[in-house]
């Protein structure tokens, strides 16, 4: 949709020099979003990252508090048990190589091999691509 905004005002206002900037917003079905988690088979050897990470996303705009607590207990308890099951663990995260690692008390992060203090945050809000190296 962006692309056709862009080529109308550039084929109707060619004559017109300058910039243009465009905003949007990402907007979420909130219950279609609850009705998916209610149905939600967590299989974490195929876990819908691209959902999740929108999900996780919103949260950060503002939008949480649209999921039900059971939801947002449910989408927790899946990071949760996602990154305990990886700690220790070499990963292909977001195309980098590395070991997963518990960097704090509530987070984990990936280290590239050699690498003690610098690391990826790992977070389902950040995962485009996570599987065993």
């Amino acid at each position: 949709m962006l692309e056709q905004i862009i080529n109308y005002i550039t084929e109707q206002y060619s004559n017109i020099s300058g910039f243009i900037s465009l905003q949007y917003k990402n907007c979420m079905d909130w219950e279609l979003t609850n009705n998916y988690f209610e149905n939600l088979e967590v299989d974490f050897n195929n876990l819908p990252y691209g959902k999740l990470r929108a999900i996780f996303y919103l949260q950060c705009s503002g939008d949480w508090e649209h999921l039900t607590k059971e939801n947002v207990d449910k989408l927790y308890n899946i990071q949760f048990e996602l990154l305990e099951s990886l700690e220790g663990k070499k990963v292909i995260y977001n195309g980098i190589k590395g070991t997963v690692k518990r960097v704090n008390n509530e987070g984990y992060g990936v280290f590239k091999p050699r690498a003690t203090r610098t690391y990826y945050p790992l977070e389902l809000r950040t995962v485009r691509e996570l599987m065993l190296a």
